[in-house]
């Protein structure tokens, strides 16, 4: 494996085991924080799962979102066939 890539994702599985609130996640902060260690702004996406319950007596239905994961995009920069080539990279966190 790349050096760089290797950095790169000790750095972010090392921000997300101490510094994510995952109840209340502020993806602007790991966006600065993480640019800091990283030297680029990652890109995140958060991705959500849905469930939804039908109460008792058939009213409505209840729709209730969670987040389930959150995908982190980055890029490393690898020396292939003669040139440097950026290699997009994502890494996926499951919660909870």
């Amino acid at each position: 494996m790349d050096p760089l890539k290797e950095f790169k994702e000790l750095q972010i599985n090392n921000y997300f085991s101490q510094n994510v609130d995952f109840d209340n996640i502020d993806v602007n902060k790991i966006k600065r924080e993480l640019h800091a260690v990283l030297g680029e702004e990652p890109a995140i996406q958060l991705n959500y799962g849905v469930e939804k319950m039908i109460p008792e007596g058939g009213s409505e239905e209840v729709r209730i979102e969670k987040l389930e994961t959150v995908s982190i995009f980055y890029t490393y920069d690898m020396y292939i066939g003669g040139q440097n080539r950026t290699i997009p990279v994502e890494k996926k966190y499951i919660v909870g």
